[in-house]
């Protein structure tokens, strides 16, 4: 027969050798959870990164398109832009009478824009690089709009 002492030891082998196989067990089991998060944040990563880049290539696209389309609208011979070289009337405003109580507003004379007799610098050039300018900001702008829209 085995003596009891012996028995005892025996019993805490198995329950030591039983309770290793269990801390085994869980211990595989947290680690495959875990490459399974971690193989789940990649895929995202990587779908994220793909939604991102295709995106970015519409908007691309969007913007080009846009500023073909705006490049296209403009007139082929801009008409020349002149600053007015005939002078306005400068006839002038009459004055209302007013009672005590209301606030009055000195009358005057509108000034002349120019009394020379030649014409002013053409502006037409400088107005054209504004509008292209514009036309080139509006287009990045419809193209982000773009962009935020379809995120």
């Amino acid at each position: 027969m085995i003596p009891d002492e012996m028995k005892v030891v025996l019993l805490i082998i198995v329950m030591l050798l039983a309770a290793s196989g269990l801390g085994y067990c869980h211990h595989r089991g947290v680690v495959e959870g875990q490459s399974q998060v971690i193989e789940a944040d990649k895929r995202a990563v990587a779908e994220q990164a793909e939604k991102d880049a295709k995106a970015t290539a519409k908007m691309a696209s969007n913007y080009e398109a846009e500023l073909d389309r705006l490049r296209a609208a403009v007139p082929l011979r801009p008409t020349p832009v002149r600053v007015c070289s005939t002078p306005r009337s400068s006839s002038p405003t009459p004055v209302v009478a007013r009672t005590s109580e209301e606030i009055t507003t000195p009358g005057g004379s509108i000034p002349a824009v120019s009394t020379s007799p030649t014409a002013g610098p053409d502006i037409g050039p400088e107005l054209q690089q504004f509008a292209l300018r514009a036309d080139e900001l509006s287009a990045q702008v419809r193209a982000l709009l773009a962009r935020e829209k379809d995120l």
